[in-house]
């Protein structure tokens, strides 16, 4: 093959390659593109299905119209690691799906179980240390999709316990959380919710179910609400009415010189949340009413 039949074809073969090259890129491009596209439409479709749950429960509770378009701008920059996440998505819906028939599904929409979901505390986890990892601020962590995360000498992830599940830190009481004192150390922790049946066992640190009247028991937190752990006999007993005589824990309300009296109102003194009215909480040593649904809060109001 003479040199310019050769020079020929070298400038064939170059300008086969270039073509690949330029449909080879192309088509990955094409790709990059269609799976963007697919992608953008996986949001659209859970913030679409994700709005019309919640917002039957922003009419309800919060009083505001059922306005699908500014759900869906608020969701879309509310917790925008969760909506990144493909599997976080799916558990989303499923989790909110199985809650939803339930009667009082607005009126406790954040003590439902549901830790996929939208949650504005993420944004605050800009790290990438997983839980058990040493931290020193709540923004090294990662974010998770089991619970919430916060920094407690290592990246700590809270969640819903179940009978059994230690360490614990609190027992959830409707809006009214009651902590231990002292916090868990390692990788996880749990909270015990009464709507389950469970409440936080000071003495073993798990979630446990409350003794009825007659059951045996350590600490007047591991009886059921109508009752107190008898100091004498270690047994829960039914806690007293207004008027009769009492030491400390004992009554319906709270024990004052020796009598039981009405629980606590709203801005009386307090020493524990025991002392105050069903729905209050002790904050501070007052009795106060505890904080809003946030988590419903942000998916229905517009956040300044």
């Amino acid at each position: 093959m003479s040199f310019p039949t050769l020079r020929a074809f070298g400038a064939l073969l170059g300008v086969g390659i270039v073509t690949a090259l330029v449909a080879c890129s192309s088509d990955e491009e094409e790709k990059r593109e269609a799976a963007l596209k697919a992608e953008a439409a996986a949001k659209d479709s859970f913030i679409s299905d994700y709005c019309e749950i919640v917002s039957d429960c922003c009419n309800k509770i919060l009083s505001l119209p059922k306005d699908g378009a500014s759900c869906k701008a608020r969701v879309t920059n509310l917790d925008p690691k969760m909506l990144a996440d493909a599997q976080a998505r799916t558990d989303c819906l499923a989790q909110l799906r199985k809650v939803a028939p339930l009667s009082d599904f607005c009126s406790e929409f954040g003590n439902l179980e549901q830790p996929a979901c939208p949650d504005p505390r993420r944004k605050a986890l800009t790290g990438s240390k997983k839980a058990g990892e040493a931290c020193t601020a709540d923004a090294e962590c990662a974010p998770s999709f089991e619970g919430v995360v916060a920094c407690n000498g290592v990246c700590q992830v809270t969640k819903r316990g179940k009978d059994g599940d230690g360490p614990c830190v609190a027992t959830m009481d409707g809006q009214v959380e009651t902590r231990l004192d002292g916090d868990a150390t390692g990788p996880d922790a749990f909270v015990c919710f009464l709507r389950d049946e469970l409440a936080c066992d000071p003495g073993s640190k798990k979630c446990v179910k409350p003794s009825a009247v007659g059951g045996e028991c350590a600490d007047s937190a591991t009886c059921v609400r109508a009752a107190h752990c008898d100091s004498a006999t270690k047994k829960c007993a039914t806690r007293k009415a207004n008027g009769n005589s009492c030491k400390e824990g004992e009554c319906q309300g709270q024990c004052v010189d020796g009598f039981c009296e009405a629980a606590a109102s709203e801005g009386d003194d307090c020493k524990d949340v025991s002392l105050c009215a069903e729905g209050l909480a002790c904050t501070g040593g007052k009795c106060t009413k505890p904080p809003e649904d946030t988590r419903l809060e942000a998916a229905c109001v517009d956040q300044k």
